[in-house]
């Protein structure tokens, strides 16, 4: 289909377009004039839903201001290349099949994505999709992929992939395709349209059983692996936080600026002197490191409680305030519309305004007594984050 679209001139998507390609995310019924009204009087901003299937589309454009959009339909055009809807964010479904892509890309900040079908177009492999952790259904059938081992070990940490089709490629002709697929891509419920048969599942596993095996080693070593540079990661950032960056390397700069350290090298003894004060070091620092840390966290906690009083404090001040302007508009509103009255007499309407001066009054008064009151109290909570809160001073090492 794609290639028979070839022979018109390629369409362009414009407002135009847009508007003629607006439909809903659920299938409703309604009648040709709901519909024309629906999609002229839709603002940009709000429509969730757009089909440009079978439009001739060349190039993905144009598509600015979309923001509500929840499923895309692209299907059935001549385009070649994903892009301009990186700043679609809040897709989570998305058709691009029957198209001449050959290339996955564009996609990486789609991260609520759901569904997704590059059915029939020119894909060699799979790549660019390891952010879009929602993906629950992968339509990747009929394209070029060779390689039916690689493709299962990229989709393997997709923790909520339920649904795959990847018939009519090359690697769907390899006699163990099925097999590896429901042995290797574990919560897998349907695969090329059938349902997934458990006993043949443990079957698949039985048969891959060493295969398997290094899989799960390889793994459980790149877990490792990643949970120990989070856990530096954290390191590094609690030693930022107290002011303590660069202490693990502060001993070995100091000795890379001392001058008289080539001539001290030439003595016999002199490594195992820096051997000693490297450990000495090593433990006056992580016990420093690990006392300022406690007492940084101790100090964010006790700033973070002074700031949550501060904004209660505010927020039922706010609260007040809202109420009392409330009740005075209410107010307003009744005493105009006794003013409006027909046969309301001159000192009635004189009294009414009166009363609605009194009652401005009477606001201005006790928002202005509201407004004292807060800044009293926030000067109490202030005064006692003053005398518990303390800043913690830079980082410095003591040996003694």
């Amino acid at each position: 289909m794609a290639q028979a679209l070839e022979l018109a001139e390629p369409n362009v998507i414009d407002e135009e377009l847009i508007r003629n390609c607006i439909t809903t995310v659920e299938e409703i019924s309604i009648s040709e004039d709901k519909k024309r009204e629906f999609k002229q009087e839709t603002a940009l901003e709000d429509i969730q839903a757009l089909t440009f299937s079978f439009q001739n589309i060349l190039k993905i454009d144009n598509l600015h201001g979309l923001l509500s959009l929840v499923k895309l339909q692209l299907d059935n055009n001549i385009i070649e290349k994903i892009e301009n809807i990186s700043h679609l964010t809040n897709l989570e479904w998305l058709d691009l099949s029957f198209n001449n892509i050959g290339t996955i890309e564009g996609l990486e900040s789609l991260i609520k994505l759901t569904d997704l079908s590059l059915f029939n177009n020119r894909i060699e492999r799979l790549k660019n999709l390891q952010t879009l952790t929602n993906l629950n259904c992968l339509s990747i059938g009929n394209n070029q992929i060779t390689d039916v081992v690689n493709a299962i070990h990229y989709l393997r940490p997709f923790p909520n992939l339920r649904i795959l089709n990847m018939q009519g490629n090359p690697c769907s002709k390899d006699p163990e395709y099925h097999m590896r697929i429901i042995a290797h891509l574990k919560d897998i419920v349907y695969v090329d349209y059938r349902l997934v048969d458990p006993d043949q599942v443990q079957s698949a596993r039985e048969h891959f059983q060493d295969e398997l095996f290094e899989v799960y080693e390889e793994e459980k070593r790149k877990a490792e692996e990643m949970q120990k540079v989070e856990e530096l990661h954290q390191r590094q950032q609690q030693l930022k936080d107290a002011n303590l960056e660069g202490i693990n390397t502060l001993l070995d700069e100091m000795l890379k600026d001392d001058t008289e350290q080539e001539k001290l090298k030439n003595l016999t003894f002199w490594p195992e002197v820096i051997d000693e004060l490297q450990h000495e070091f090593r433990l006056l620092s992580e016990e420093f490191i690990e006392n300022t840390i406690k007492e940084n966290v101790k100090k964010e906690n006790e700033r973070s409680v002074f700031e949550n009083a501060l904004n209660r404090n505010r927020e039922e001040k706010d609260e007040a305030s809202i109420s009392l302007v409330h009740k005075f508009n209410l107010k307003k509103k009744h005493l105009i519309r006794q003013l409006e009255e027909d046969n309301i007499r001159e000192e009635e309407a004189v009294a009414y305004l009166k009363e609605l001066q009194e009652s401005n009054l009477e606001l201005n008064d006790d928002l202005l007594e509201i407004e004292l009151r807060q800044m009293e109290d926030d000067d109490q909570i202030l005064s006692g984050a003053a005398s518990s809160v303390i800043a913690l001073p830079c980082g410095s090492l003591m040996f003694h």
